[in-house]
C-alpha cells in the first residue's frame, strides 16, 4: 500500500502527470495520449531490453497492444518529486495477463513537460520508463507458456 497522497493545490504540470496516472489505471487510451505533446519521445529502460524510442503515434500503437493483453491492470504511485517541469516517479504494477499469467512490475519514471502558452496546459515531452527486467522477463517466459 502506497503512502504517496496528491497534493491537494496541484501545480498545473503535477495535473498533467495525475491525468497520465488515472488514465494509466482506467486503461483510457485517448486521456493518456492527451497527455503527451505531440513531439513527445517515449523511452523504455534500461536499453539491453533492446526497445527503441518512441514518438507519439509509436508509442499509441505500443500501449493499445500491450493493454489488450491484460484482463486486469493496477497502477500504484509510491512516490513522486517535483523538479520545475521534471518529475521522477517510483511506481508499481499488478494485474493478470488474458493468458492467466501474473503480471508485477516496479517502474521510476522521468517525465519532462512542456512549458505551455499561456492558458495552455503543460504536456509531456519525454519520458524515461526503467522497468524491473527481470520481472518483465519472467512475465513474458510465464505468459508464453500458458498462451
Amino acid at each position: 500500500m502506497s503512502s504517496w497522497t496528491p497534493p491537494s493545490n496541484p501545480s498545473p504540470a503535477y495535473q498533467t502527470l495525475l491525468g497520465f496516472a488515472g488514465a494509466m489505471k482506467a486503461r483510457d487510451h485517448t486521456a493518456l495520449l492527451a497527455s503527451f505533446d505531440d513531439s513527445a519521445i517515449i523511452e523504455i529502460l534500461p536499453k539491453s531490453l533492446g526497445r527503441p524510442p518512441m514518438d507519439k503515434p509509436t508509442y499509441a500503437e505500443y500501449i493499445k497492444g500491450n493493454w489488450g493483453k491484460f484482463k486486469s491492470f493496477d497502477l500504484t504511485i509510491e512516490t513522486v518529486i517535483e523538479a520545475g517541469s521534471i518529475f521522477t516517479v517510483h511506481a508499481a504494477s499488478k494485474g493478470e495477463a488474458v493468458s492467466g499469467a501474473a503480471w508485477a512490475n516496479e517502474y521510476i519514471i522521468i517525465f519532462q513537460l512542456t512549458t505551455p502558452e499561456a492558458g495552455g496546459v503543460p504536456k509531456i515531452v519525454s519520458q524515461k520508463e526503467f522497468v524491473d527486467s527481470a520481472a518483465m522477463m519472467k512475465f513474458i517466459v510465464e505468459d508464453a507458456a500458458k498462451a
